[in-house]
């Protein structure tokens, strides 16, 4: 495992989850990185970490793409071989890394050329094992099957990757700041010939944290409209421009794109002209492919 980084990345972090999270990191007994965007309760962060630990404090929310990018290069530089993503949200049982890294290991044997393999996970909100993706052309849920389950994308936590493959592919798309970050990295690395796997021999527990609204049997996760300017204008954008995005699986996210556009000003509970200034916005910008940090 000593060849196993955990990079974390943080932001304005509830700290009495956040300390559930990183013991349940350490507990697999791997070297972490935790990568901090700004938080305004740095202190803290700085007062909970062990000496173990190595923190990079960014001073500034420089979106999820460049801190991956800055943690996964502390962890190259500092001798690692495998990299573990997580977020500040999601739990582990003790024996992830070893079960993660059997199942890894058993792929490589067989031959497989692995971009990234990640676990199901159990969403907290909304009480269900989330759905894997696959592209078949649509962009198709199916539950997790015991095995290896070839995907479209994993989400970023538990997800993990090989040096030569991250390599290969190459690093986050930092323009694209926050959202389909993890989505986009997928979808390049089985463009160029390295599969992207989930697992449903290991699970996690994922809390989105977010406000959820009941819309017939469908709960919607309810952000901000900061967080909604970045999910429609880089969903837009890749739909447009993204030539590693099959054309069925484009024409879904298309349309969900301008359904969420729509949904999101109806059912926020409270903001509903900014959220839809805020999606006009991004409309636009993903139209025009204008990228970057801020709307």
């Amino acid at each position: 495992m000593s060849r196993l980084f955990c990079v974390v990345v943080s932001f304005n972090p509830n700290m009495e989850y956040f300390k559930k999270v990183l013991l349940g990191i350490l507990e697999n007994e791997v070297s972490v990185v935790v990568v901090d965007n700004g938080s305004e309760n740095i202190s803290e962060i700085i007062e909970f970490l062990p000496t173990s630990v190595d923190l990079l404090s960014l001073g500034a929310n420089v979106g999820i793409a460049k801190a991956q990018n800055l943690g996964i290069k502390n962890a190259f530089d500092a001798g690692a071989d495998y990299i573990w993503l997580s977020d500040q949200d999601t739990l582990y049982p003790p024996n992830f890394a070893f079960e993660m890294m059997k199942v890894f290991s058993s792929a490589e044997e067989d031959g497989l050329n692995i971009g990234a393999i990640g676990p199901s996970f159990f969403e907290i909100n909304r009480k269900r094992i989330e759905a894997f993706v696959r592209f078949s052309p649509w962009g198709k849920r199916f539950q997790p099957e015991k095995g290896l389950n070839k995907v479209a994308h994993l989400i970023a936590s538990g997800m993990i990757f090989s040096k030569k493959a991250f390599q290969a592919i190459g690093p986050k798309r930092e323009d694209l700041f926050i959202d389909w970050v993890d989505l986009e990295w997928c979808w390049r690395a089985n463009a160029k010939g390295y599969q992207v796997y989930g697992t449903g021999d290991v699970m996690i527990e994922h809390n989105l944290g977010d406000l959820m609204v009941k819309v017939a049997n469908k709960q919607i996760s309810i952000r901000s409209p900061f967080r909604h300017y970045f999910i429609i204008r880089n969903g837009l954008y890749l739909c447009l421009y993204d030539k590693q995005l099959p054309l069925g699986a484009r024409l879904h996210y298309l349309l969900l794109t301008f359904a969420t556009s729509v949904a999101y000003p109806i059912l926020a509970p409270s903001m509903k002209w900014q959220h839809l200034k805020v999606n006009t916005l991004a409309l636009w910008h993903g139209l025009i492919g204008r990228l970057g940090p801020k709307p």
